[in-house]
């Protein structure tokens, strides 16, 4: 920005509902989707002066992940956010596109 050292930060959390299916001949294959409510909070410094702000809006995702052994799941996922903020006198989308890997461990679901 005009030889001035500028940097953006925004962190986000997000709260809601996910739709998880148990498919394949083992079951062991789960594509799922999602949505709900998002927190994000942004700050953008330009030299010596900042500011900050935070927003609330909404997410939509979805992915896949597998189960390798009794618990252990491995997936990708896709996701999307939005909500607004107002830096410096602009208001502007904090949100965005989101990949995401997943690696780590699930509990079983009851069984039907």
């Amino acid at each position: 920005m005009l030889g001035v050292d500028s940097k953006a930060t925004t962190g986000e959390l997000g709260l809601g509902v996910r739709k998880i299916w148990n498919t394949g001949s083992s079951r062991r294959v789960h594509p799922y989707i999602g949505g709900g409510v998002s927190f994000i909070a942004a700050k953008f410094e330009a030299g010596s002066t900042s500011d900050k702000d935070n927003g609330v809006g909404a997410w939509l995702g979805g992915g896949i992940f597998w189960r390798l052994g009794s618990r252990f799941n491995l997936g990708m996922s896709l996701r999307g956010s939005s909500a607004n903020v107002d830096l410096y006198g602009v208001r502007a989308d904090a949100g965005g596109g989101h990949f995401g890997l997943c690696l780590g461990w699930g509990w079983p679901a009851a069984e039907r």
